[in-house]
């Protein structure tokens, strides 16, 4: 999957091209399936006519046959036959055949200012794990729960139905932050991996009851979660010389 169509310093758009077949439309995105000798097989447009569309995330659940994609969109946007408008901007969940029909796209976050999806993928009990980010400023609905600016984590089930949510990290513009990237299936829970970025040495990362402290700079975070609940299991920072992690709990 890709992006394409950003406009050129003449405000014009170049459009996409894959094989003799063209993609129209602005910051718009696509899904392209290719043969393992490298021949096309579909390609599917995911058209924005007014706002803008990109994917974060894309997962393939074997065992149904099917996969799923997720990021975020604002305006009006179709993939393939499914249109979705909205004024606010949107992280959202897709789910699509193995031959390229999509079936649904659903909200997963909501924010008049921003938010998206960067991370997806299928839990160890068959059910869809996510984190993303809310808006820079006010509040963004995730499910039934309204978070504060910072990043998040949620859990749908395969009709794309929130199961729960959760703020993983409180955090403002300029301000130390965690957010994750990536989701990864680790025994019955997920570890989630993202960019952890800290203003002062005497700042705190915390995750429930896991902390870490002492770094400046840019690492990466790791943390591992509890898919029934979102609970953060255990914290790890790689990248700062001399910071301490710890927990709060016993």
């Amino acid at each position: 999957h890709g992006y394409y169509g950003l406009p050129t310093p003449f405000g014009q758009s170049t459009g996409c091209y894959f094989e003799g077949d063209t993609l129209e439309g602005e910051k718009s995105s696509f899904i392209v399936k290719y043969s393992s000798d490298g021949d096309l097989i579909w390609l599917k447009g995911c058209i924005a006519s007014s706002g803008s569309i990109g994917f974060g995330a894309f997962a393939i659940d074997t065992l149904q046959g099917c996969f799923y994609t997720a990021g975020s969109l604002v305006g009006a946007v179709t993939m393939d036959t499914v249109t979705i408008s909205t004024a606010q901007h949107m992280g959202f969940i897709s789910k699509w055949t193995l031959d390229g029909a999509c079936l649904w796209v659903k909200p997963v976050s909501t924010s008049p200012i921003s938010t998206t999806v960067f991370a997806l993928t299928i839990d160890p009990q068959g059910q869809l794990m996510l984190a993303g980010v809310t808006g820079d400023v006010g509040t963004t609905q995730v499910g039934n729960e309204v978070l504060a600016p910072g990043s998040f984590l949620a859990r749908c089930d395969t009709d794309g139905n929130v199961l729960w949510a959760k703020q993983l990290m409180t955090y403002g513009m300029q301000q130390t932050q965690f957010a994750i990237y990536a989701l990864r299936n680790i025994g019955q829970d997920v570890v989630g991996y993202g960019k952890a970025t800290m203003v002062s040495a005497q700042d705190t990362i915390r995750v429930d009851d896991e902390t870490f402290t002492g770094g400046t700079g840019s690492a990466i975070g790791l943390v591992r979660i509890n898919t029934s609940n979102g609970q953060a299991q255990w914290l790890r920072v790689v990248g700062f010389p001399g910071a301490i992690v710890g927990s709060s709990a016993a």
